[in-house]
Parts: structure tokens; sequence; C-alpha cells
């Protein structure tokens, strides 16, 4: 038995503000790692702001990040960005986290768990209650493999690179005991760095350029995977519902045959009062969400997900509770289902265009494909918090069942999470 996971959290102080974080955690599995993250941040005026964070890895495990320094340490910038904020208005230029939707753990769209953005972000009220985002991005490129036809009938070679850039908005309007969004996002493929100049326009919905002129001269194929996200919330004093609904590709045609569609949708439901608060989630993307015809447009980036952690293919029930025992000492629990089938958002795509006519889909490719794991995971929680210092300790249990989508093998390893912030 070995551990696989070790997080160690370190902020660094700054010119304006002092704070450490030592975060650790250990899972059995058979992997073993340790992460080591420092964050700097500086106020240079009462505008302008400079962040600066990075993280090392030692020994291995699937999280990012993966490519290693003499096969010895890996690591990256975390955030590296310049931000002007003024009033209703914020701009930032860098490398950054985000992360839309109304639940606190995950979103289908856009998740702050992931390899940062590159690029800039642009967010502002255009009314007390309304307000709106934009961002631009450059992601990882995408080499062949192999040669590939594209669905325009053009042979793309191996070795060849094509660029990728992501770009987002989204519009919220928040009444206080109610809100709602609408985002969109485009992942376009390019010979160079940017895509068609229409998706640089914010205001533009991407989805109706894609329809009306889907195809770029250069034989890339399709001009952007466009992914539309809905979420809204409703509140009655302590009582809160909230969701969000994932449109990747949803069938208005019946070419090709038996193509399901690619959604995802989120329930939740939340309670919170002074001395207790429960929180009640149910999760579901269907299989080939997130996933594309063209593997350079699949919604990824270096090898991870873009949208839900868990990528495509599942569906998960979640339930939590905090007990505030006092205003310094918290005490709660975790506790999911998880049902994960064979696809993920580096799975080829099932069926290939031929001319004038398609394959067809195979009955029942719909959602849980393959062989299904079944993860059943449960935590138990305490927070102690003081002035400037807190403590976390969380520690539980996991069993899989078709571990690693073998039928018959099952696995069961305990966690423990230790959390230790200061600051003054």
């Amino acid at each position: 038995m070995t551990f696989s996971i070790l997080n160690l959290f370190v902020l660094i102080s700054s010119a304006s503000l002092s704070m450490a974080d030592v975060q650790s955690e250990l899972v059995m599995d058979s992997l073993t790692s340790a992460y080591i993250k420092a964050r700097m941040e500086v106020q240079l005026s009462s505008s302008f702001v400079f962040k600066n964070g990075v993280i090392f890895k030692l020994w291995n495990s699937p999280q990012y990040p993966l490519i290693k320094w003499e096969n010895k340490i890996a690591g990256d910038w975390s955030e590296l960005y310049l931000e002007y904020r003024k009033k209703d208005f914020s701009v930032l230029f860098g490398r950054w986290h985000n992360k839309w939707g109304y639940s606190d753990r995950y979103s289908l769209i856009l998740n702050d768990t992931l390899p940062s953005r590159n690029g800039f972000w642009v967010g502002y009220k255009i009314f007390p209650t309304l307000k709106f985002e934009y961002f631009f991005s450059s992601e990882g490129s995408y080499t062949l493999k192999k040669d590939f036809v594209a669905r325009s009938g053009d042979t793309l070679k191996q070795g060849k690179v094509i660029q990728r850039t992501l770009i987002g908005h989204k519009l919220e309007l928040d009444r206080g005991s109610w809100g709602a969004y609408f985002s969109e996002v485009a992942y376009c493929p390019s010979d160079g760095y940017l895509p068609n100049p229409q998706y640089l326009n914010p205001f533009f919905i991407y989805f109706l350029l894609q329809f009306n002129d889907a195809q770029l001269n250069s034989g890339i194929g399709v001009d952007a995977n466009i992914l539309w996200d809905f979420g809204g919330f409703f509140q009655i004093k302590h009582m809160k519902v909230y969701s969000e609904l994932l449109i990747d590709d949803f069938q208005y045609e019946k070419v090709p045959t038996n193509e399901p569609p690619q959604i995802g949708f989120l329930l939740g439901l939340s309670c919170n009062t002074k001395t207790f608060i429960t929180t009640f989630e149910y999760t579901r993307v269907w299989a080939w969400t997130y996933v594309h015809e063209n593997p350079w447009e699949r919604y990824e980036t270096l090898g991870y997900p873009l949208g839900h952690p868990y990528g495509p293919d599942f569906d998960e029930i979640y339930f939590k509770f905090v007990r505030n025992l006092n205003d310094n000492l918290k005490f709660g629990g975790e506790f999911s289902y998880i049902r994960k089938g064979e696809v993920n958002v580096l799975t080829d795509w099932p069926i290939r265009p031929y001319g004038d006519w398609w394959d067809r889909f195979p009955p029942g490719s719909d959602f849980l494909i393959g062989t299904v794991e079944y993860l059943y995971v449960a935590k138990l929680n305490l927070k102690l918090t003081f002035k400037e210092a807190e403590f976390y300790l969380s520690s539980g249990l996991t069993k899989c069942e078709n571990y690693g989508h073998k039928r018959g093998i099952s696995r069961l390893w305990p966690t423990i999470l230790v959390s230790v912030k200061y600051k003054t």
C-alpha cells in the first residue's frame, strides 16, 4: 500500500499581505507525490495588483503538471498576471484561474481546479445587477499523431501543429434572491495563433457564426467547438436551489444516425442557517460531451478537461453537511456516489464521416459506456478557526468497484487531508 497524493501549499508574504498556507493530503493508491505551491500578491497602487504563483510536484501522480525536469520534479506557473481594478471594472493580463457556475464545487463549463488560462480577462457591471465577463486564452497546441481526413475531405499530415484558442463570455443577472446567467465558450483551431477575428467580439453569439460559416479554407474543419452553459438560482430565506445546463451538441437533425445529445446538467439544494449547513447535488454528463470528431477540438488542455474535472460519461450524487459547534469550531461530512463510464475527454470519436453519409452511432452509446466504475466516498471533516489561523482535518474512505474499468476488480483506500493556514 502506497500513498498517491501529498499536497503541500505554502503562500508567501508580500508587501501588502502576509499569508502562509500549508496543506497535506494522503490518499492510498499506487502512486506517491508531493505538491508545493507558493503565491505572492503585491498591491502596486490603488488600482494595480500583481500576482505571482508557482507550483512544484515531486514523484508521480496524474495531477497537473506531468512533465518532469531531470525525471525528478515538475513545475509550472499557476498565476502570473497584472490586474487593473476600478470600481465596477476589472481587467487582467497574464496567466490566471477562473470558475463559472453557482456550485461551490465544480462547474460544467469552466473550473479553477485545472491548468491556468493564458491571455486576458475583463469583467464589468453594466448595471448594478447585471455583470459581463469576457476572456481570451491561448491554449496548448495539438500535433497530429497520424494522417487525418477532415470532414472537408482534406488530408492533414502527421506532425501538423494546430494552434488552439479558447474564448468565452458570460452575462449574469443577480437580483439578490434569484439570479441567472448565459455563458458561451468557443474552442478555436487555426494554422496561426488567432482564430476568426469575429470571435474576438465579446458580444457576438459564437454559434451563429459557426452555423452560417462552419468551414475554414485551411481544411482544419469546423471553425470552432462551441459550448453553451446556462445557470440559475433561487433563494428563500435559508434555502437555495441552483442549477446548470451545459449544451455541447444537441441533435436537431438525424445526421449522423443515432448520435446522442452531448449535454450535462447539475441540480443543487443548500440550506444555510447559523448553526447548520447542508448541500445536496446531482450531476450528470452524457458520453461524448466535451469530445469532438476532430481531436484538436476536444474540450481539454494538456490532457485535462476544461469542463467538469470528471470529464464526460458520469453521474454523481453528492451530500455535505457542516455543523457550527461554536464560533471557532465546525464539524461535518461529505458523501458521494459516482458512476463513471469508459469515455473520457481524450477518447477517439466513435464514427467518421464518409462523403455525403456518416457511420451510425451504435445503440446504447449515450451514457455509461463499457465497464462502469462505481465509487463510494465518505469523509468526516473538522475545522478550527482562530483570529489569524485556520486548521482543517478531513479523513475518510473511498471504495471503487470495477477499478480501472476492469470488471470484478475492487479497491478500498483511506484519505487524509490536513490543512493549516496562517494570516497576518
